[in-house]
């Protein structure tokens, strides 16, 4: 048979916002998998695989503010939530294996989980804030410093709902028409949903 060449190593990755990232956009404490950035990594030629990244935080707010961050890629999550840490202000992950090829951009979602505690009108941004922020196998990363819009934290607490079961079913057979095969209560909490 025959196999596809591999790429030579490219000289550079390019890091940018992409063009979908979110926009400056206001939160309520508690809010959870929030997009709050975005970025595209591309390469002109050769190929590069990014296996590190580490996303600074820099804003009014606290490191605290956010309870996890996570990475995703194509709809998928890449990692589990990790802390913004107190002393650096950043988050790193690593053990990606990000291939990015010519032509074919990887985009890096970054979402953030808010603790019900976060400051009102407290301000967050996360980005690369220097090219040693990626860790690839290309000759250099070109694109950063490069940040997400502004997230503020807003006023209004987000509410909870309950999911219980609602009553008990009958078994419903293979086959059967209009059978019952779930039911549920939706509880809200203390603020209207």
């Amino acid at each position: 048979g025959t196999s596809t060449p591999a790429l030579p190593p490219a000289g550079a990755v390019a890091v940018a916002l992409a063009s979908d990232s979110p926009g400056k956009q206001t939160v309520p404490p508690g809010a959870n998998s929030v997009p709050v950035a975005k970025f595209s990594f591309s390469v002109s030629e050769g190929e590069a695989t990014v296996s590190g990244l580490s996303f600074k935080r820099i804003g009014g707010g606290a490191p605290a503010d956010f309870s996890a961050v996570s990475i995703y890629s194509d709809g998928r999550r890449l990692k589990s939530g990790k802390t913004v840490s107190t002393d650096t202000n950043s988050v790193d992950f690593g053990g990606l294996n990000l291939v990015v090829k010519p032509n074919a951009p990887v985009m890096v979602e970054v979402r953030g989980d808010f603790t019900t505690t976060a400051g009102a009108a407290s301000t967050h941004q996360l980005g690369l804030a220097a090219a040693s922020a990626v860790t690839t196998t290309a000759g250099s990363v070109t694109g950063a410093p490069v940040y997400g819009e502004v997230v503020t934290i807003g006023g209004a607490t987000v509410s909870t709902v309950t999911i219980a079961p609602a009553n008990t079913l009958s078994k419903p057979v293979l086959g059967q028409n209009d059978a019952e095969i779930a039911n549920f209560r939706l509880t809200g909490g203390a603020n209207d949903i």
